[in-house]
């Protein structure tokens, strides 16, 4: 039997979330279970806290969950590719904002 996190959100659910790696219905999910639940919020910033120490992200990395659903790209997850966009800006990687689309499309 697979153990729950808070919320009946599945342990392997929350880590691919974390690592990125969610569906975007997963996505949803885990960020309305967010919005309304402390201890998985408290869970989540441990995570990243952690993450953080080990170097798996810088310090001042402000965390948007939205690189997986920008794969969809889709009318409706537009915003999803600025937020990749946006992330990537933000630690300093080059990209090409066509190539980005292109892969999102694939």
């Amino acid at each position: 039997m697979k153990k729950k996190s808070v919320n009946n959100i599945p342990a392997e659910v929350l880590a691919a979330f974390l690592d990125g790696n969610a569906t975007v219905q997963e996505s949803k999910e885990i960020l309305g279970a967010l919005s309304e639940d402390a201890e998985l919020r408290e869970l989540f910033h441990i995570s990243q806290s952690v993450d953080a120490e080990l170097g798996v992200i810088p310090q001042d990395c402000e965390f948007i969950p939205m690189t997986a659903m920008a794969a969809t790209c889709n009318e409706e997850n537009y915003c999803c590719l600025e937020c990749e966009k946006y992330i990537l800006c933000k630690l300093n990687i080059e990209f090409d904002e066509e190539q980005l689309l292109q892969n999102a499309i694939q």
